[in-house]
């Protein structure tokens, strides 16, 4: 009987000292039950530990790929420890695919909404950060060579919906009718990734320090814009505001 209370305390004791950090909430010492994202007392200290989590796993899978990616690091980076990890994500492959729906979801919205191709462009190339974690990302991909692809369903039906979305400006006139959709998106994901995976070859072509620049970015996705709507029928093919000419 005295080993079980023992061990009961020893229990207890670790959960008042580590608190939050293995995700248990208290109070002066008490057991107040797992502690979630909208606990009060986490409310207003910024991010909550699941984003916290997906930002350093995002740098990490970014700068070392999925094999070279450690738990470790990232719970450091995010100031959690590897329990809560896996509490929100089990595995490695939970919280890296995690990260890559984040992504899918911002180029779905990117697509449903765009007006133009110029809009869809300069949306799927996105911020510089985002774009830069994408893009390491895949490569580190297509360098591992026959690992299957995580989430690759998921990908899958983004592709087709990104698809969708060129056909859609195509039928309105506003991509060219001779550019085939599929080919359009892989080259919007060549400019998106380039400056990142090849950035010597940029530089080489553009100039020094091409790689890293915003308005070279821009100038490249107009440049593609224009060959893509060359020839396309509706008024503000190219994302211009347009006037209506009247007949005659």
């Amino acid at each position: 009987m005295g080993g079980m209370v023992a061990c009961i305390g020893a229990i207890v004791n670790l959960l008042v000292a580590t608190g939050p950090d293995v995700g248990v909430a208290t109070v002066a010492g008490r057991y107040r039950g797992p502690m979630t994202d909208s606990d009060p007392d986490t409310a207003l200290a910024g991010p909550s530990v699941r984003e916290r989590i997906l930002r350093a796993a995002t740098e990490e899978f970014a700068e070392h790929g999925f094999a070279g990616a450690r738990i470790n690091r990232i719970a450091e980076a995010a100031g959690a420890n590897k329990q809560l990890i896996y509490h929100y994500f089990q595995s490695k492959d939970g919280i890296y695919a995690a990260v890559l729906a984040e992504m899918l979801t911002s180029m779905h919205d990117s697509g449903d909404v765009a007006t133009s191709l110029r809009e869809l462009m300069r949306r799927q190339i996105g911020q510089p950060e985002k774009r830069r974690a994408w893009s390491r990302m895949v490569a580190w991909e297509g360098l591992a060579g026959d690992r299957p692809v995580v989430s690759a369903a998921e990908r899958q039906e983004s592709i087709h919906r990104q698809v969708q979305a060129l056909m859609r400006l195509q039928g309105e006139g506003r991509l060219a009718s001779d550019i085939d959709p599929r080919f359009a998106l892989a080259t919007i994901y060549a400019v998106r990734t380039a400056s990142y995976v090849i950035p010597q070859l940029i530089d080489f072509c553009l100039g020094p320090d091409a790689s890293d620049s915003e308005d070279t970015m821009a100038a490249w996705a107009d440049m593609i814009t224009r060959l893509f709507t060359r020839g396309a029928t509706a008024a503000g093919a190219h994302g211009e505001p347009t006037s209506r000419q009247p007949n005659g």
